[in-house]
Parts: C-alpha cells; structure tokens; sequence
C-alpha cells in the first residue's frame, strides 16, 4: 500500500512540476552555432538572455535604437526587421535560425583568456565598443550588455544571469 501511494503521488507531483513550469523553462544556452539557438519574437521568447543579446547587437547596427533590457517590444522588433532587410533575408521580425545565422556572421573571434574564447560582434568597423562576447568553459555564451565597455557581462540563455565568476 505505501509504495502503491508513493508511486502515485511521484506521478502526480511530476505532472504538476510539468504543468506550472514556468515559460521559457526549455530553454538553454546560446550554442556554438548560432542557428540552433532559440527562436526569440513574438510568439516565441520575449525576455532573457537571448533577447539582450540580440538588443546589444542592434546597438552596433544604424539602426540600433532598441534599448538592452532583456525585454522584446516594438522597438527590438523593428530593428530586428531592419537588419533582415539590409541581409536580403524574410523580414519577419522573428530571430530564428536564418536570422542567427545572420548575426553570426559578424562575430569575429578576439582570443583566449584562461579556458575562455573571446569574441565581438562588429557590424560595422568603425564601432569603439562593439558587442563582446566571451564563451566560457564551464558556464557557455555570455555578452556585455553595456556600450561603454565597462564588461557587465550577462549569461545568453532565458534567465537574466550576470557573470560573476569565469572558469579559467
């Protein structure tokens, strides 16, 4: 009888755990190959890491006027619009794989620190602080947030993380 009502009470606290996950719970970490990363717009996830990630990289495009708040909204989607114009790729407002890949196309590789693989986004040359990008180790992709290379790095993923420690 007690294993009969251990089992059926696992069974019921797992569907329950399944039922209140909370949005964006799927999620996972930038990838090395950006077009398996999430698909990030409406419809799809509108908050986190990934959203800042692409807000910083607006930033360093002529139309870069989306704030980096983690927070997708008219003015992210817009310039996500746009630069899918100037890729000659749908202009869907939509970061999916084409789009990512898109984007990765502006990575350039910087260096090594340690275990860690640095890295910035320069769409246009020109840029003094262009979007840096680190991939540690142990802990994946993280982005500085900020425009004035003050190095506020948070972790690419749904949850809004800040990098306090690396894994040299």
């Amino acid at each position: 009888m007690g294993k009969r009502l251990s089992l059926c009470l696992g069974a019921f606290l797992l569907g329950l755990g399944l039922f209140i996950s909370p949005k964006g719970a799927s999620a996972h970490d930038m990838e090395d190959n950006w077009a398996n990363n999430d698909t990030i717009g409406y419809g799809y996830e509108t908050d986190g890491g990934y959203v800042l990630a692409i807000q910083r990289m607006l930033k360093d495009t002529p139309w870069g006027y989306s704030a980096v708040d983690g927070y997708w909204g008219s003015k992210t989607y817009n310039g996500v619009v746009n630069f899918q114009r100037n890729e000659g790729i749908a202009a869907d407002g939509i970061v999916g794989p084409v789009t990512w890949e898109e984007f990765e196309d502006y990575r350039v590789y910087v260096g090594y620190l340690g275990s860690t693989q640095y890295y910035e986004w320069n769409y246009n040359l020109t840029d003094s602080y262009p979007a840096t990008y680190l991939r540690d180790a142990c802990y994946g992709w993280y982005i500085d947030v900020t425009t004035n290379n003050s190095e506020d790095y948070w972790h690419v993923d749904h949850d809004f993380e800040r990098l306090t420690y690396m894994c040299l």
